[in-house]
């Protein structure tokens, strides 16, 4: 069968006495399924950027920043663990009270980086463990909004050092 037409051109269809392609018409065209085929699916929904970020991926870039900042300390493992765990908790809580206090979650996502150097790391430097305790029995006894760490954000907002 010769598929050339008139400008010396090889189709790739084919072609058939009615002028159109020669595919079987058992088959589906680009615009029609084939008869047997599933039901399309929907594409997956976009990520929401304001659900708040898991644990691991927290635990993962505060893990990050303390090793950074803790380059010439000696930190055993469990040392390392147990700040992570506290500073993890204190986190969740000044979030908490952040977004009681009208902050978007979208906000304080954007700014974690920020809001975790006022809060873990205000001198530049690593805390003890024991301040970050301190920090923890705070936010137990008189409540986040009173807490040293909340207050810190509460002034930098105050100061528009801190944009939320």
């Amino acid at each position: 069968m010769d598929n050339t037409n008139s400008h010396g051109w090889t189709s790739i269809f084919g072609s058939s006495s009615r002028g159109g392609n020669s595919v079987d018409s058992s088959q589906g065209s680009v615009n029609q399924p084939l008869p047997d085929s599933p039901e399309p699916v929907a594409p997956a929904a976009p990520l929401n950027p304001a659900v708040a970020q898991p644990d691991e991926d927290r635990l993962q870039e505060l893990s990050d920043r303390l090793r950074i900042n803790s380059i010439n300390l000696q930190l055993s493992r469990e040392q390392q663990d147990n700040l992570l765990e506290t500073q993890l908790e204190i986190e969740r809580e000044i979030e908490g009270a952040l977004l009681e206090a009208g902050y978007s979650l979208e906000s304080l996502i954007s700014k974690r980086h920020q809001l975790r150097a006022l809060l873990f790391y205000p001198r530049g430097t690593l805390l003890s463990e024991a301040t970050y305790s301190r920090y923890l029995t705070q936010m137990g006894n008189n409540g986040v909004h009173h807490s040293t760490p909340y207050l810190r954000i509460a002034e930098a907002i105050r100061k528009n050092d801190l944009l939320l």
